[in-house]
């Protein structure tokens, strides 16, 4: 299946805000960085360090926020490298998903398949995906295709991996 398809700035920040500030790595780092200092901070309100518990608790919930808006603001601000906004031509087919003019990213290379109401997004990265937005299509029936076609792929290659 080959779709054609322009992104806007306008895209990029909604497919960064909805897709990749959500990747799992983001995701997998948070839970680590809790389960380091959840213990540490329980020990010390049972010890009856209830201050220096709680100054913890604020050390931990100040961090996670802080990192959660770095990582917030990074999406926001747009790409200085060409090609990302403007025309693009997605190839989906049984041996992965190419973009006009690079490489084919092979479906046991791809680390999701996710879609919403704007767009269908093939992860492929910590922070790259193709994402193609529901205007592309003629329909509902259309962008459920891909998605379903493109799940179907990646669900294959990851039982065959």
């Amino acid at each position: 299946m080959e779709i054609k398809y322009d992104i806007t700035e306008e895209d990029y920040l909604n497919i960064n805000r909805d897709f990749l500030i959500n990747i799992s790595r983001m995701r997998k780092r948070y839970l680590i960085f809790i389960l380091v200092f959840a213990p540490v901070i329980i020990l010390f309100f049972i010890k009856g360090n209830i201050q220096i518990g709680v100054i913890y608790t604020i050390i931990l919930f100040a961090t996670l926020g802080v990192s959660y808006l770095n990582a917030v603001k990074k999406t926001k601000k747009l790409p200085d490298q060409p090609g990302i906004i403007g025309e693009h031509t997605l190839t989906v087919s049984d041996k992965g998903v190419k973009e006009k003019g690079s490489r084919t990213v092979h479906w046991d290379g791809i680390k999701e398949v996710k879609r919403n109401d704007q767009y269908v997004c093939i992860l492929f990265g910590p922070s790259s995906c193709y994402a193609v937005p529901r205007r592309a299509f003629k329909d509902e029936d259309e962008m459920s295709g891909l998605y379903s076609q493109a799940l179907e792929y990646w669900v294959e290659a990851n039982r065959r991996g």
